[in-house]
């Protein structure tokens, strides 16, 4: 079915990002979101982690564009739909979607950088081995620390650590034991 443009000048976006967790890379995407929008007289950025309505069946389409952590289904229903789509996920599965993602490499280069001109000697890295960034994060941070003839001691975690208690569980006593043998 061919969905039609609603017949107002207002532009719903849909901001598909889970604000509920506390990551500040998702606070931070929808803050900046929405200080864009504030710039925009015909913008109305509405709220749709799961892209609801994206599968409105009324015969209008719900968004007039579409920002976020896009699945690879959403990706096909939005092209499906005729509405446009900037993923800001790493991971994302749709991956010939335009993107804004952070400089994952750059940001972990000054990171270390930061580090190393405040005296640490010592360094860790948390991150999970399924994670795009992982590569990435530490592509910018151990070079600057391996120049000084340092080391990076790295655990992995599962992506989402807090699937259920018992991988979180399992997750926290390994650092725990991790974070033990660095002391």
């Amino acid at each position: 079915m061919t969905r039609s443009i609603r017949p107002s000048a207002t532009r719903r976006i849909a901001i598909a990002i889970e604000i509920d967790q506390p990551y500040p890379h998702h606070l931070g995407c929808y803050e900046g979101i929405l200080r864009y929008a504030a710039t925009k007289k015909d913008w109305h950025p509405v709220v749709d982690p799961f892209l609801i309505g994206l599968r409105d069946r009324s015969g209008l389409r719900e968004y007039d564009g579409i920002v976020g952590r896009i699945t690879h289904q959403a990706a096909k229903e939005a092209a499906a739909a005729g509405i446009p789509v900037v993923n800001h996920w790493m991971n994302s599965p749709a991956k010939s979607l335009p993107s804004v993602l952070p400089d994952c490499r750059q940001g972990c280069r000054m990171a270390a950088e930061h580090l190393l001109a405040r005296g640490f000697r010592r360094f860790g890295y948390v991150g999970s081995i399924g994670d795009r960034a992982r590569k990435l994060h530490l592509a910018g941070f151990e070079p600057p620390i391996a120049d000084r003839g340092l080391t990076v001691e790295k655990f992995d975690s599962p992506l989402r650590c807090e699937a259920n208690a018992k991988v979180f569980t399992q997750f926290y006593n390994s650092l725990k034991q991790w974070l033990a043998r660095l002391t």
